[in-house]
């Protein structure tokens, strides 16, 4: 034993804060119900740079993995690929979770296939809830509920440890009878908490309305009184869970709305107004630092200028439509005139989800501001530096000023596209 721990405290200066990897290793040992077997585990030196790469570079996600028992054995055995989120969703996804986060922190994925993967997994277990909820009121029923996907999770590039934005569409069934949609929705929030956090509040009338919506009643919605904010939301509404049939068809009246009618100008100016609001309410009182999600020159900068771009001329070019941001970056840059534009609205993305990830994975925070103290600002971009992201924070004044000149630009520029 005294070995293993030699070569663990020897390997533990390369990460980011090495005081705060051998905390959470000593955590993860304490909790063990039989310690001996654990060390076993990672006498192989493999194990040992797993669970370093876990504790090391992604605290948080550690300390979610250990409130699972069976976790470190799935892992450490390499039967993570054998698990199924209908058997044992926890041990599915905090196993998944675990090994895609250490192979992005070892650069081994990339960061828009370890957001890929993230959705990919959470999409799982969503549909394994469903299937269980619903089997549990009658096994030989489909019943019409679906599971309608926003945000990152809608997207497919979801941030590690972030909430799931979704929405619940039923049809009647009069083989289930009356008052089963609510049943199955509120069994549905339950399990899904156990390990992730829910939030419904994009649903049409928001906290006002009902969790669930009726299929017709929700299309009725979308025709008449939906705004135009929510034909950008719905730029990334994706159906995850749900009868197929139903769930084709219901995506398809969803993107008549959001890409079969013109924007006008008053749109575009409207969107603007919005994101001065949400920037406004990122200012912070106690805290001055800058917010890479909602601060000027942030994230939401370049979502909405991409978001606006989309829908403008989706009509024109189909690739356009229900694409992940990443992609979809990628691909209005590929008009010649606008490339550099784009391709440094793409370079800052990618730069401020590698932050995002940080603040998540490492100190364990839903803000999205960079750190005050100059002890955390270096770890920080010691932390972005070990996964390869394309900047650092010396550069990120520049890189916002950029960010919100080119914002600008683009609104400015497909004002003059559109009509009045």
């Amino acid at each position: 034993m005294e070995s293993v721990i030699d070569g663990l405290l020897e390997r533990v200066s390369a990460y980011p804060s090495p005081d705060t990897a051998l905390k959470e290793l000593e955590g993860i040992v304490s909790r063990q119900d039989d310690p001996e077997a654990f060390f076993r585990y990672i006498q192989d030196h493999h194990s040992r740079d797993f669970l370093l790469s876990l504790t090391g570079g992604a605290p948080a996600v550690a300390r979610k993995a250990s409130t699972n028992p069976l976790v470190w054995d799935c892992v450490f055995s390499g039967r993570v690929a054998g698990t199924k989120p209908e058997d044992n969703a926890s041990l599915y996804y905090f196993s998944y979770l675990a090994l895609l986060t250490v192979e992005y922190f070892k650069q081994k994925i990339a960061l828009e296939e370890y957001t890929r993967e993230l959705a990919r997994v959470a999409r799982n277990v969503i549909q394994a809830a469903l299937s269980r909820v619903c089997a549990s009121i009658d096994k030989n029923a489909r019943l019409p509920f679906a599971v309608l996907a926003l945000g990152k999770l809608g997207g497919g590039e979801l941030t590690p440890l972030s909430d799931l934005d979704i929405v619940f569409v039923y049809e009647s069934s009069e083989e289930a009878g009356t008052g089963w949609e609510r049943y199955v929705a509120d069994e549905l929030v339950d399990s899904l908490r156990d390990l992730f956090e829910i939030d419904l509040r994009l649903r049409p009338d928001g906290r006002n309305a009902p969790i669930i919506i009726e299929r017709k009643k929700y299309v009725q919605y979308l025709e008449t009184r939906a705004g135009f904010w929510e034909r950008q939301m719905l730029t990334r509404a994706r159906f995850v869970a749900g009868p197929e049939e139903m769930c084709a068809s219901l995506q398809r009246e969803i993107d008549t709305f959001v890409y079969n009618q013109p924007v006008t100008r008053a749109q575009l100016e409207s969107l603007r107004e919005m994101r001065a609001r949400i920037e406004s309410k990122s200012r912070g009182i106690l805290s001055t630092t800058f917010d890479v999600k909602s601060g000027a020159g942030g994230i939401v900068d370049i979502e909405f200028a991409a978001q606006a771009a989309q829908l403008v001329r989706a009509s024109s070019d189909s690739r356009l439509r229900g694409t992940c941001m990443f992609a979809l970056l990628r691909l209005l840059a590929e008009k010649e005139t606008e490339r550099e534009i784009w391709m440094g609205l793409y370079d800052a993305y990618v730069y401020y989800r590698h932050c995002m990830n940080a603040f998540r994975l490492f100190f364990d925070t839903s803000r999205n501001r960079l750190p005050e103290s100059d002890e955390k600002r270096e770890i920080l971009d010691a932390w972005l530096g070990a996964v390869g992201a394309p900047a650092n924070l010396e550069s990120i004044g520049k890189l916002k000023r950029d960010v919100r000149h080119y914002y600008e630009e683009i609104l400015n520029m497909l004002l003059r596209e559109v009509p009045s």
